[in-house]
C-alpha cells in the first residue's frame, strides 16, 4: 500500500473577498476560508454584483437574458453594498453531502441611499450555519440570543468605571 498523501490548494475571489481553498488526502476534507478572517474586505454594491453575473455568463458563452437595474432604481442598486465577512466551509470528499459551514454576510447602506427615506436601514446581516465548532462560531461572533442577553446583563452589572466593551473582551 502507498502512504501518498497530497493537498491542493488556490487562492480564490468571491464579492472581492480573496479565499482559500484546501483539498486534504489525509483528512479526506475540502476546506475553504478566507486568509484573512475578520479583515473587511471591500464588498460589492447591487450593481456591480449584477454586472459580475452579467460577465461571467459571458465569458461561458452562456446567451442570458439582458439583466438590468429597472430605471429609477439605479441610486438603491448603486447604494446597497454587501459583504463576505467570514465564511467556513468543509466538505468531506468521502460523503460530499455532508458539508459543516458557516457564512456571514453583512451589508450597509450609502449615506445618499439613507437621505431617500424617512426611515432606512444603515447596515444589516445574515448568518447562516450547521456547523457545531466552538471555534467557528466564536470567530465569527455566532451565538444564541440567550447568551447574548446574558452578555448584556453581565455587562450592566460591572462596578463602575469598567467599560462595557472592554468587559466583553476581557471575560471580566
Amino acid at each position: 500500500m502507498s502512504n501518498t498523501k497530497f493537498q491542493l490548494g488556490a487562492e480564490v475571489s468571491l464579492f472581492k473577498t480573496d479565499l482559500v481553498g484546501i483539498v486534504d488526502s489525509e483528512s479526506g476534507c475540502i476546506i475553504i476560508r478566507q486568509p484573512n478572517a475578520g479583515v473587511d474586505a471591500p464588498g460589492i454594491t447591487i450593481a456591480e454584483f449584477i454586472e459580475e453575473i452579467k460577465n461571467v455568463f459571458k465569458k461561458l458563452g452562456i446567451d442570458i437574458p439582458a439583466i438590468s437595474i429597472p430605471t429609477g432604481i439605479e441610486k438603491i442598486a448603486n447604494g446597497i453594498s454587501i459583504y463576505l465577512k467570514e465564511i467556513f466551509m468543509m466538505i468531506k470528499t468521502k460523503d460530499p453531502k455532508s458539508v459543516d459551514f458557516a457564512i456571514w454576510v453583512s451589508m450597509d447602506t450609502s449615506p445618499e441611499l439613507q437621505a431617500m427615506f424617512p426611515v432606512t436601514i444603515k447596515s444589516g446581516y445574515l448568518k447562516v450555519w450547521n456547523t457545531t465548532r466552538k471555534v467557528i462560531l466564536d470567530e465569527m461572533q455566532i451565538g444564541t440570543i440567550q447568551k447574548l442577553l446574558e452578555q448584556e446583563a453581565a455587562a450592566k452589572s460591572l462596578p463602575e468605571g469598567i467599560p462595557k466593551n472592554l468587559a466583553k473582551q476581557k471575560k471580566i
